[in-house]
């Protein structure tokens, strides 16, 4: 088990330094490009676009997944478990009347089943357990957990080695992007914010948000809960103003442009 809280806390870490790297590399990548345009002459506008372009262009390293977020279902090594919580969340959707990914997406069960999560401080790292999946189901989760463990004698947790990609090895396979937005749904409905959602997740909050867009266009998500009605109305009334005379490549460009001054 304290081999367990090792890693898990290591990934942690890993993480937070990796995103702290890439927000450093795109600072000095975007200060570079507008040193190397200033080297002949000086124009504020060849300026503005060459660090405008730098942000857009820049490319975060890629972070290796967390083990939490590769897993699938041909690493799980305690099936029976696997179907114990299945039919726990069936019923879940049949007493409250709602679909079985309002109650928890297939890839957490995964991760829980895969890591053998027994306590809440265990299940709490599960990427989309939030507050209210917590407090609602986390005595429930952790119990048949604790139960299967004692019924079947399984003291120490051994995770799977994860599988190389078919690109190269060393490479962790990761979920698949739907997979990935599901997790940041769940978050965001189980009462976090988008900065916790960030954090916890190790990702840049313009990730989440491109998430949760992804969710208010197919019309599961109502925009309403991240944007109230009277800021709908506000950024409506200057957007069609905008959008008469300019693309939104070029309403983004300006928008880098500030978000970059404001970190400066």
């Amino acid at each position: 088990m304290a081999e367990f809280i090792g890693i898990r806390n290591n990934a942690e870490l890993r993480k937070k330094t990796n995103l702290v790297l890439n927000n450093l590399r795109q600072g000095i990548a975007v200060k570079r490009a507008g040193i190397c345009c200033c080297r002949k002459s000086f124009s504020p506008a060849d300026y503005l676009r060459a660090i405008s372009k730098a942000e857009l262009d820049f490319k975060p390293l890629k972070v290796n997944k967390t083990q939490t977020a590769a897993y699938t279902e041909s690493d799980i090594a305690h099936p029976r478990l696997y179907q114990t919580l299945r039919e726990w969340r069936d019923r879940q959707d049949a007493e409250q009347g709602v679909k079985h990914f309002q109650i928890m997406h297939q890839s957490m069960l995964i991760q829980i089943v895969v890591h053998l999560s027994d306590s809440k401080a265990e299940l709490e790292k599960i990427p989309g357990v939030g507050p209210k999946t917590m407090a609602k189901y986390g005595d429930a989760l952790t119990a048949m957990v604790a139960e299967y463990r004692r019924e079947h004698g399984v003291t120490a947790v051994k995770l799977p080695k994860p599988k190389a990609s078919s690109a190269g090895e060393g490479k962790i396979k990761n979920t698949a992007p739907s997979g990935t937005r599901d997790i940041s749904l769940q978050m965001f409905q189980d009462g976090m914010t988008i900065a916790e959602i960030a954090g916890k997740r190790g990702l840049v909050e313009s990730t989440i948000e491109t998430h949760l867009c992804f969710f208010i266009e197919n019309g599961r998500l109502e925009i309403g809960k991240l944007l109230s009605t009277e800021q709908q109305k506000e950024i409506e009334a200057v957007l069609d103003k905008l959008q008469d005379n300019y693309i939104y490549g070029q309403i983004r460009m300006l928008l880098t442009r500030r978000n970059y001054q404001a970190g400066r």
